[in-house]
């Protein structure tokens, strides 16, 4: 009995030996390659017609119409808007313009022959004064003829009247308004051309008036 079981045990190692002796010659098996799966995709086109395809139904808006009514809108508002009247308007007659400018120059052109001015000796002191530096104060009328009176910018006065010399450029008074004397003066431009300026010295009235 014991006999059997130690041969048994013998064969069974024998056994176990070759089996691992078997396995350890055994080349070992590659190992396995991936596949690769390939496959098209496909984008639905179907959602992307249906979102920008125009609601059917809508009708694009009137653009005359609309237009039209802006216009009729405006001209009703237009109509609506009243203009308010101007009852008291500023009347300039009579009255001095403060913009106006105090010498006004009127040219009449003389013979072309006349080319040179003989200049007069002043001898008054009025007429060594510049126009520019008197100022009309007041006027004086007379069936005898009308006289002014003019002052200086020192505040010294000199009466006037027509024929009267007057400024530093050999003026003479030819005419003596109610509000104003008109001085008559020859000029010479670079030419040797001559003309007279007929220059009005305003009478100055007080502000308001």
């Amino acid at each position: 009995m014991n006999k059997h079981s130690v041969f048994i045990r013998y064969i069974v190692g024998i056994i176990c030996f070759f089996s691992l002796l078997w396995g350890c010659e055994k080349p070992s098996e590659p190992p396995l390659k991936s596949r690769q799966i390939t496959k098209k995709i496909i984008v639905a086109k179907k959602d992307v017609q249906k979102a920008t395809a125009k609601p059917k139904g809508i009708a694009p808006a009137d653009i005359s119409n609309s237009k039209q009514k802006l216009v009729a809108e405006k001209s009703q508002i237009a109509k609506k808007t009243k203009i308010p009247d101007i009852t008291d308007l500023y009347n300039p007659e009579g009255k001095l313009n403060p913009f106006e400018p105090l010498f006004k120059k009127e040219r009449v052109t003389l013979a072309v022959g006349k080319t040179k001015i003989k200049r007069r000796k002043p001898l008054t002191p009025l007429e060594r004064v510049n126009l520019s530096q008197l100022t009309l104060v007041g006027i004086i009328r007379s069936p005898s003829g009308n006289r002014a009176l003019v002052q200086e910018t020192t505040g010294k006065g000199y009466v006037v009247k027509k024929g009267t010399f007057i400024g530093t450029n050999s003026g003479k008074i030819i005419q003596i308004l109610k509000d104003r004397i008109i001085i008559e003066e020859e000029s010479e431009d670079i030419y040797g051309k001559v003309s007279i300026i007929k220059k009005p010295l305003k009478l100055q009235k007080p502000p308001g008036e």
